[in-house]
């Protein structure tokens, strides 16, 4: 079975998990150095999968039960949030 056909099957347990592995790996790849805090490129990675994963279980997910859709909206959030914010981190690390 391949890992979409997975996320389809149940979205809203891929998207759970997609969101505490990207919380417990993600500050292992951070380094905060008061001003010169940056974010690993493995880290990026992570929480980049984890908005993957978060976006297509909400796009896959039925509409009917709205909860569950609007469950799956706040942790597609959550995960753009955070994949967003490593993104420019890393970005910026780079450029100084």
């Amino acid at each position: 079975m391949s890992m979409l056909a997975a996320i389809k099957e149940a979205p809203m347990k891929w998207s759970l998990i997609a969101i505490i592995g990207c919380l417990l790996i993600w500050p292992v790849f951070t380094y905060a150095l008061g001003p010169a805090s940056h974010a690993a490129f493995p880290g990026v990675m992570v929480t980049v999968a984890a908005a993957f994963v978060c976006s297509y279980a909400f796009i896959v997910s039925a509409r009917k039960p709205w909860w569950r859709k609007a469950l799956l909206f706040l942790f597609l959030l959550a995960a753009l949030r955070i994949s967003v914010e490593e993104v420019l981190r890393y970005a910026y690390f780079g450029l100084r």
